[in-house]
């Protein structure tokens, strides 16, 4: 299209090393039209094979609405009802998971904790093997939610595992056959294919690749079977097909996969059924991001500017998300909400100075930080960008579907307010200031958790405090004590920082949380 232009697409990519270095595939449409094709990089640094338009790439967790397209065309065909409980259709959930429903599953509100976290927690990880079966169990056993269901929004991809099993028995054949029947094969994805296990032989597969830095890189690691959460694989021509259904969206079922669900006290999620559905500085969009070892996706559509883009990685420190940004900021920079509003002076060093901030119900941890872009908030290890909404206000810059703002007004006087897309109210204190219940030489020994059929060994030495898991190979762990008795895990061996959360309690339990795990409880072995 002439009124189109076209973009110096390296500009807006991440400088690169010399010599065969991973890459993307980015599309950019408008009005259903491909405008701008692009295919940057290396598919096989080790043959030095460029990426190209046959290039196929793990979409990680652009997986879900491939998902939830299949269970609203279940549900249409009588065989499925979204607003019935998961325990209708499966049997084994303990009660409390039993009761969410598949339309609460679907939208990430049913509180349902994250597996991959839970195995995370046992000593496992993306690291470790482990296959569905097992993925399904740790998720059939847990006994309690994060938060009621439909009350709050917290991603987790155990929501997905379980629709999988759901969506396979009322189709009646395997998950991955029927949505190629559905929707792959009738819409000529013919290169779209969920693959459950680890060891097909896929044609024209990139390898992912996890940056170490300083010119180093590492396979990503992929030992974990996968389902509806994230198993997809799919390459950059596929994907264009699927932003057209987007776009034209013959059977209604984005229709209602982009709506906005409700919370149960009032408010609307930023997230409908397998997509998010977030405004972005003034255009509403649908879309999803996927992040595994060595992948990363984006596919978004732009409705008032009639704007699709998909963006395929195969490298972790290349984020699709973030050249989209740039991308739709360099093609719409006069339609765009302007960021003008700047942060009091005087708040933002409070809250940079004061914290970390806490909650000790939750064991929410937050920080602030500023780098070259601007603010930064700081959770279980990852920062994310924060935009001003007023001189004493801050919300996260691109998702806030889980957090809507950051209320500062009152951080020189020790109190911050998060606030969460529900509506909820989380006020913090600095953590230096939270009196313990125990202090950490208080949770030195070994620990169980029937939920996950996990141990936890704490130790104390002259190398300071340990933490080991011998259900599994282990973790090379970062244990270090902070203030309120807690104790921090890090671990940096994976494809993204990971941190935990310990805590004892007076009643003699130790509480283990991360980002998709609000409150494990453990106790004495």
């Amino acid at each position: 299209m002439k009124d189109f232009p076209a973009l110096n697409i390296p500009d807006l990519l991440p400088d690169r090393p010399e010599g065969p270095w991973p890459g993307c595939a980015l599309a950019i449409l408008r009005g259903g039209e491909v405008v701008q094709t692009f295919y940057h990089g290396a598919a096989s640094v080790e043959h030095d094979v460029p990426i190209g338009p046959q290039s196929v790439f793990r979409i990680a967790s652009v997986t879900k609405q491939f998902l939830c397209a299949g269970l609203v065309a279940l549900s249409d065909a009588g065989k499925l009802d979204l607003d019935a409980p998961l325990g209708q259709y499966l049997d084994g959930l303990q009660p409390a998971v039993a009761a969410v429903t598949l339309r609460q599953a679907m939208s990430n509100t049913s509180g349902i904790r994250d597996h991959f976290e839970l195995f995370y927690m046992a000593g496992g990880g993306l690291s470790v093997p482990h296959r569905l079966e097992a993925s399904v169990a740790i998720s059939k056993r847990q006994q309690s939610t994060n938060f009621p269901p439909g009350s709050q929004y917290l991603y987790s991809n155990a929501n997905f595992l379980l629709l999988s099993r759901i969506a396979q028995d009322a189709a009646g054949e395997p998950l991955e056959d029927y949505l190629d029947r559905r929707f792959f094969a009738p819409l000529g994805m013919t290169r779209t294919r969920l693959r459950p296990g680890q060891f097909d032989v896929i044609p024209h597969a990139v390898t992912g690749y996890v940056d170490r830095g300083e010119g180093r890189l590492e396979r990503g690691r992929m030992t974990q079977d996968l389902w509806g959460e994230g198993s997809a694989w799919s390459c950059l021509d596929d994907l264009v097909t699927w932003l057209r259904y987007y776009r034209t969206d013959p059977d209604g079922i984005i229709a209602r996969l982009r709506v906005p669900q409700p919370f149960i006290d009032g408010g609307l999620s930023g997230y409908g059924l397998g997509l998010f559905v977030e405004p972005w500085r003034g255009l509403s969009r649908i879309g999803h991001q996927g992040l595994w070892p060595g992948f990363r996706a984006e596919i978004m559509w732009y409705d008032e500017a009639d704007i699709g883009l998909v963006c395929l990685s195969n490298l972790s420190s290349l984020e699709p998300a973030a050249v989209n940004r740039k991308v739709i900021e360099a093609l719409l920079p006069d339609r765009l909400e302007a960021r003008s509003t700047e942060l009091d002076p005087g708040l933002w060093a409070a809250a940079k100075e004061a914290g970390p901030w806490y909650d000790p119900d939750s064991l929410t941890l937050v920080e602030f930080a500023e780098d070259a872009t601007g603010p930064q908030l700081v959770a279980f290890g990852g920062p994310a960008p924060l935009t001003a909404q007023s001189p004493d206000r801050a919300a996260p810059d691109f998702s806030r579907t889980e957090l809507s703002e950051i209320d500062l007004s009152a951080a020189a006087d020790g109190r911050i307010v998060l606030v969460r897309s529900s509506g909820q109210r989380v006020p913090l204190v600095p953590l230096s200031h939270h009196r313990p219940a125990v202090a950490q030489d208080g949770l030195v020994g070994a620990w169980s958790c029937p939920e996950i059929e996990g141990v936890m060994t704490i130790g104390k030495g002259d190398a300071g405090y340990s933490v080991e898991t011998p259900g599994f190979r282990g973790h090379d762990w970062v244990v270090t004590p902070i203030d309120g008795g807690l104790l921090k895990i890090e671990e940096f061996n994976g494809p993204w920082p990971r941190v935990f959360y310990l805590s004892g309690t007076a009643e003699g339990e130790l509480i283990v949380a991360g980002p998709r795990v609000r409150r494990l409880v453990y106790h004495r072995s």
